[in-house]
């Protein structure tokens, strides 16, 4: 796989061996129809079980926030606060927007540590 940029879980950037066209979520979370207050709570879980289950590249599904109220998405800002979190963010090693064929710009990939 190559080495691509992207979001770090600590804030940062960082250099990772995965090429996201190539892999495929091992689990996905689908947010759709949360409010953002409910998603830290559900990526906090989703992150930690998943850690538990050994995976480690899973999806985030926020979608782009067409249906939301004025247009404006407001699931991919929770997330990424939910990943800015410290328990969260240090089991997640970085994320990336998702290649087309796992959600693209309305899903995250998650590299979990």
């Amino acid at each position: 796989m190559t080495g691509l940029r992207l979001g770090a879980g600590g804030g940062g950037r960082a250099e990772l061996p995965i090429d996201p066209r190539r892999v495929r979520p091992e689990a996905t979370l689908d947010l759709h129809g949360c409010r953002a207050a409910q998603v830290g709570p559900r990526v906090t879980r989703f992150v930690h079980r998943s850690r538990e289950r050994g995976l480690r590249v899973v999806a985030v599904v926020h979608g782009k926030g067409l249906h939301s109220e004025g247009g404006v998405g407001v699931l991919r800002d929770a997330l990424l606060r939910a990943l800015s979190d410290a328990s969260v963010g240090a089991q997640v090693e970085g994320f990336v927007t998702a290649p087309n064929h796992a959600g693209g710009l309305g899903a995250t990939l998650l590299i979990l540590r």
